[in-house]
């Protein structure tokens, strides 16, 4: 039986506040903005979704418990962030590429110093995946970045125009090296979007500086591949920034305390 709200570890609903439930402003650019803000250059911030009963995933991948405003939400995200974060696994299921441009934001990257394109990383202990590995239609001009676990040297530029490789020490050692290596290459503020594993790793070596935690109200029964209890599997507490009900889900934000 999955988790109920009551255990779940979320805080008591405060009411509508300034945007209620039946409010659409909330994801408007300048609100979004608002809530969201750019975080400092060297700080990571992670973003998970997660049903009222701790279903994480629905035939393998999330798309069974987002919604059109989830969707609104993590473009922003990317948006406010130098790149994005992914593993292998959540790469291929959610068919990840390099994220596009939008003009709304471009003006504040540039000043910020943030690539026009946020970038995209994907991290992996699969030589032969980080060679290979293609999304549909991407764009070579946007080249994305294997974080290759278990590797050996320098950061290393593929024949192929559409990746670049950076080989590192496996397991949590390598992890920790990625994301130096990025804050010191790509200055700015980066995002984790899972999967759980990694986001897992972050927090336990005490990378992670917040985590947006979308709460979907939709319920999806037995056709939930996993359920967890998801603030304690990333030991985060309970340092509120930010929280907001609408009909189709609840949109919160932690600070992590084991920074």
């Amino acid at each position: 039986m999955g988790a109920s709200l009551r255990d779940t570890g979320y805080p008591a609903k405060a009411g509508k506040g300034a945007f209620g439930s039946e409010s659409t402003d909330f994801f408007e650019f300048e609100s979004l903005l608002g809530v969201y803000p750019f975080l400092a250059s060297g700080t990571l911030r992670g973003n998970f979704i997660v049903s009222d009963d701790g279903c994480v995933s629905v035939a393998g991948s999330s798309r069974g418990i987002s919604n059109p405003e989830d969707l609104k939400l993590l473009i922003h995200l990317r948006q406010v962030s130098t790149g994005l974060i992914v593993g292998r696994k959540t790469a291929v299921a959610e068919s990840y590429r390099p994220p596009k441009a939008r003009p709304e934001y471009s003006q504040s990257r540039m000043e910020l110093g943030l690539p026009l394109r946020p970038l995209l990383v994907v991290v992996t202990s699969s030589p032969q995946f980080a060679h290979s590995f293609r999304p549909e239609h991407q764009d070579v001009t946007s080249p994305i970045l294997f974080g290759l676990l278990g590797g050996a040297g320098s950061m290393v530029k593929s024949p192929d125009p559409g990746r670049v490789i950076l080989p590192l020490p496996p397991a949590d050692e390598g992890v920790s090296l990625l994301l130096e290596t990025l804050f010191e290459r790509y200055p700015g503020p980066w995002l984790s979007e899972g999967g759980l594993t990694l986001l897992k790793s972050f927090s336990g070596l005490g990378l992670l500086d917040e985590l947006c935690l979308t709460v979907s109200h939709r319920s999806v029964g037995d056709d939930c591949d996993q359920r967890v209890e998801i603030l304690s599997e990333l030991g985060i507490g309970s340092d509120v920034l930010s929280d907001v009900d609408t009909e189709e889900a609840r949109y919160l934000r932690y600070e992590a305390t084991n920074r």
